[in-house]
């Protein structure tokens, strides 16, 4: 059984989590720059917390929403303007953080 969540450690490195998939429980993507969302992050089945601030483009891709896991999501500072409608697959997501008052959900997004 893994550690509690607070004292798991948090990634940095896409290079590192390729290397343990399945040991990757949080992630930050920070300050990271793409063209594309990295389509290695499909690979992370144990990914709970994911920190995007300051990172990707106007829309997340809907691959994200495939994460069974996820349950805390991190946008700020960021461009994310559209929230696939795939937000609803997330059924153990718990907090939404995000500082962009254009970007919003609603309480039935979330059961």
């Amino acid at each position: 059984r893994p550690r509690q969540l607070f004292q798991q450690k948090t990634f940095t490195s896409l290079a590192e989590v390729l290397q343990q998939p399945d040991s990757v429980y949080k992630l930050s993507l920070s300050g990271m720059q793409f063209k594309k969302f990295p389509k290695e992050i499909k690979k992370l089945r144990n990914l709970r917390e994911l920190y995007l601030s300051n990172t990707v483009g106007e829309a997340l891709p809907k691959r994200l929403f495939r994460m069974k896991k996820l349950e805390q999501v991190f946008i700020q500072f960021g461009e994310v303007k559209i929230i696939p409608k795939q937000i609803k697959r997330l059924k153990k997501l718990k907090r939404w953080k995000n500082n962009r008052p254009r970007v919003s959900l609603r309480p039935s997004f979330f059961g």
